[in-house]
């Protein structure tokens, strides 16, 4: 019975002590919060019941939601302008016109080297065509003979040393221009995919 009582005793000594600490801690956090709170005299008016007119006045700049600037691909002289700051327009409706001399201008030497262009391709081709015959050698095969008999005599000893030569540098010389001719075809082929 006696240790009941102590417990008893010590249950309330602590509830009392919890209580105790809660309203403490209650008071400070209500002066803390809700401490005195004075207002600036200066904020404080009368009400009176009118008209609110104020005016705002500030620096700055103004910039619009949407800004379009509209440039031309092209560059000049602008000769004629058909339309006005702010004035609405549509699609494909001429806004100024450039003037049309230095276009032109510039349109006739584009076409002067279209021009020399195609000249040079069809020299290429003229070139080509002409290489292609020459590499052909036609006469070769007759030097060639004229060279094989000079050489079949000149064992026999009926033509001299000087025609056996004559003979050979003139199929020599044939040989190389069909060789020299073969090799231009490519270069004239280069050309002319060039032109």
């Amino acid at each position: 019975m006696a240790t009941t009582r102590k417990s008893r005793k010590r249950l309330w000594i602590i509830l009392s002590a919890v209580i105790v600490v809660l309203i403490g801690g209650g008071v400070v956090a209500a002066k803390t919060l809700g401490g005195n709170t004075k207002l600036d005299p200066t904020q404080l008016a009368k009400v009176e019941t009118g008209d609110i007119a104020r005016s705002v006045v500030a620096t700055g700049k103004v910039w619009p939601i949407t800004q379009v600037e509209v440039k031309s691909k092209a560059s000049g002289i602008v000769t004629r302008l058909d339309t006005d700051i702010n004035a609405h327009v549509s699609k494909g409706e001429v806004l100024a016109q450039l003037d049309q001399q230095e276009i032109l201008d510039q349109v006739a030497a584009q076409k002067a080297q279209l021009t020399a262009a195609e000249s040079m391709a069809h020299s290429a081709a003229a070139a080509v065509e002409f290489d292609k015959v020459a590499a052909e050698a036609p006469d070769l095969p007759m030097l060639q003979h004229g060279y094989d008999r000079a050489l079949e005599m000149s064992k026999d000893g009926v033509v001299s040393k000087q025609a056996l030569d004559d003979a050979q540098q003139k199929y020599l010389a044939a040989v190389n221009v069909r060789d020299k001719a073969t090799a231009q075809i490519k270069v004239d082929i280069a050309k002319q995919h060039q032109a």
